[in-house]
Formats: structure tokens, sequence, C-alpha cells
């Protein structure tokens, strides 16, 4: 995790752990999450570590940013992914909230979090992540752990507010 581990040594962990034979295919693939975190000496270390590609490693780099001025994509194949619709990501949190069990109920059909959250929350939640998973559940979990279930405190807690929300903002700081 780049994240976490933005220190220049991680990519001496990479190398020892690359010159390693595998331990139960023929191959081994070593994942860096968030590679945009790591520090500056720890990218250049990586690009060298790219430069002498060792047989049959390899690696995957995941980051939320656009690394395009980054000299690791001229070194790798980058995949881009489109962001996910509000739709989406609406049902993948209804879908969390159906498996979440809290004292034998789903978050989904507890009856303290109100109907509205569930349906206009949800949605200004995922109109405010810009096509992220990762955005929209740590947001949910802050609205869960916090018990910010109506619209107005998501708004003023939590900074989420639906598009149409600030549209309408919008339209009464014009007129």
């Amino acid at each position: 995790d780049g994240g976490q581990a933005g220190k220049d040594e991680i990519i001496e962990t990479v190398n020892n752990f690359s010159s390693l034979p595998p331990f139960k295919d023929k191959k081994k693939v070593i994942i860096i999450e968030e590679i945009q975190e790591l520090s500056t000496k720890a990218k250049n270390s990586l690009l060298k570590t790219l430069e002498m590609p060792k047989k049959n490693v390899h690696f995957i780099f995941t980051s939320m940013e656009n690394m395009a001025s980054s000299g690791l994509t001229s070194r790798c194949e980058v995949f881009k992914f489109k962001p996910a619709t509000t739709l989406e990501i609406m049902y993948y949190l209804k879908e969390i909230m159906d498996k979440e069990i809290v004292d034998g109920v789903s978050l989904w059909d507890r009856q303290d979090i109100p109907m509205e959250f569930k349906t206009e929350g949800l949605k200004a939640i995922a109109d405010s992540c810009d096509g992220s998973y990762r955005a929209a559940l740590q947001q949910l979990e802050q609205c869960i752990d916090s018990g910010l279930f109506d619209i107005s405190s998501l708004q003023k807690e939590i900074g989420i507010a639906s598009q149409q929300t600030f549209i309408n903002w919008l339209d009464d700081m014009l007129n």
C-alpha cells in the first residue's frame, strides 16, 4: 500500500521479495496500491527496478490519480476504468447496507435510518464521489458511524450535496 508505506525503503522490500523464487506458482505478481503516494525516491528506485525486469515477475500498480506525467506510465500498460455512474454507486451502497448486519438487522432494514437517507442520501453520496466506489463507501461509513441521516446534516457536517442542490445554490447566488 503506497499510501501506508510511502517511505523510501518500500522498494528495497519489493526488490528483496521479487528476487525470491515464487512460492507456489511459476510467476510472481506484485501489486502496489496508491502508487502516487510513494515518495520521489521510492518512485525513482521503482523505475530502476522496472528497467531491469526479472523473469516471471509482474507488477500491477493502482492509482486514483492520473499518472500521465509520471515516468512509471511509460514503462507500463495503462488501463483507465470509467467512473461508476450515480445509479451504479447507489445500487452498490444499497447492497452494502443489505449485507451489513448489526444486532441481527441489516443496515437497510434498520428503522432508525430514514427512507429519505436510503434514497436521497445515497443519491447525494453517489453524486459527490466522482464515480469512486471507495469514496462513496467512506462517506457511507461516515454517515452510519456519525448517525447523520438527514440531507441537511449531510451537507453541513460532511459536505455532501447532490448535484441538484448545488445547482439550486448556484442559481440562488446568481439571482
